[in-house]
C-alpha cells in the first residue's frame, strides 16, 4: 500500500485533515447562525443528518447542551423535545403549515405540493379543488 502524500499547509492549519462532510456541517452551522430563522435551523438539521453520523450528532448535541445552564437544558427539553416536532407547538395544524410555508422556497413548496397531491384520494382532490377555486374566486 502506497503512503498518501500530505500537501504542505500553512503552519498550524489542519483544514486539509478535516473530512468534507465535517466541513459541510460546519458551514451549515455558520449559515444557520447568520440567518437565524426557524426554517434555516430546520434545514440545518437535515444537512447534519445527511453529513454526520448519529454518534457525531449526539456528541455535538451533548456539547451544546453542556454549554447551557441546567435550568435552560430542562426548559429546552420540556418545550422542544416533548412534542418531537420540527415546527413550533401551535394550537392548529393550519398554523404550523402556514409557518412552514412562509419560510420554504418555491422548489420546496412545489415538491411537497406534488407529493401531497399524489397521495390524495380522488374525493380529496375534488374537495381540495372546490375549496381552492372557491377561495380564488372570492
Amino acid at each position: 500500500m502506497e503512503a498518501t502524500e500530505v500537501k504542505p499547509q500553512a503552519r498550524g492549519s489542519i483544514s486539509h485533515l478535516i473530512e468534507p462532510q465535517h466541513k459541510a456541517a460546519a458551514r451549515m452551522l455558520g449559515y444557520a447562525l447568520t440567518v437565524g430563522t426557524p426554517g434555516t435551523w430546520h434545514r440545518a438539521a437535515i444537512v447534519w443528518e445527511a453529513q454526520l453520523t448519529q454518534e457525531e450528532r449526539c456528541a455535538v448535541a451533548e456539547s451544546f447542551l453542556l454549554s447551557l445552564p441546567p435550568d435552560e437544558v430542562a426548559a429546552l427539553a420540556e418545550d422542544e423535545l416533548a412534542g418531537l416536532s420540527a415546527v413550533p407547538p401551535f394550537a392548529r395544524t393550519s398554523d404550523a403549515a402556514s409557518w412552514w410555508a412562509s419560510d420554504a422556497d418555491i422548489e420546496e413548496r412545489g415538491t411537497y405540493l406534488i407529493a401531497i397531491w399524489e397521495v390524495m384520494t380522488p374525493e380529496e382532490k375534488t374537495a381540495f379543488l372546490g375549496f381552492a377555486l372557491g377561495r380564488a374566486a372570492a
